[in-house]
């Protein structure tokens, strides 16, 4: 595995190489901004095809991810050791409860948290953006996990607007 992270996430970072951290979420931020206000609540059970995510699923799932990443490098940052296990995005898509929610209320829970995403993020010294956990990430630093959080939301946004239509 090329430094040491999968394949998916080295895609998410690289979305972000253009921008320092903090403009890499600043600009992600916005982009969530603009897609997310194209979006029409009738069309959250919308699937681009059978066996795909709805458009509320896909919501779900980039403010579940930005959560478990965000703890993630909070964790790191801290250089707790402790073992953390894995993440089922699908798992979490099926069970989040997205089939009771409304577009208002994915997007008031998307914002609120990029907000803690980053105040979290202005918190670490430069020396913690450094800081990895080898047992999950493989060579994740903190400020490659920022950068995940940023590309990760960039990537769905793109995805939303190519196959659903957004």
């Amino acid at each position: 595995m090329a430094n040491n992270y999968a394949e998916l996430f080295k895609h998410y970072i690289s979305l972000t190489r253009e921008y320092e951290l903090p403009e890499a979420l600043e600009h992600s931020t916005q982009r969530a901004r603009d897609v997310f206000a194209r979006i029409d609540h009738s069309k959250l059970g919308f699937r681009y095809q059978p066996g795909k995510w709805t458009i509320a699923q896909v919501l779900s799932h980039i403010i579940d991810a930005e959560r478990v990443f965000a703890y993630r490098a909070m964790r790191y940052s801290r250089q707790d050791t402790t073992p953390l296990a894995s993440f089922d995005d699908d798992h979490y898509a099926l069970r989040s409860g997205f089939e009771n929610r409304n577009l208002k209320s994915f997007l008031e829970e998307f914002f609120a948290q990029r907000v803690s995403t980053i105040m979290l993020f202005n918190s670490f010294t430069p020396e913690m953006l450094t800081y990895s956990d080898n047992e999950i990430g493989k060579g994740l630093t903190v400020e490659k996990l920022g950068r995940m959080i940023a590309g990760h939301s960039m990537h769905h946004c793109n995805i939303l607007v190519e196959r659903y239509d957004i």
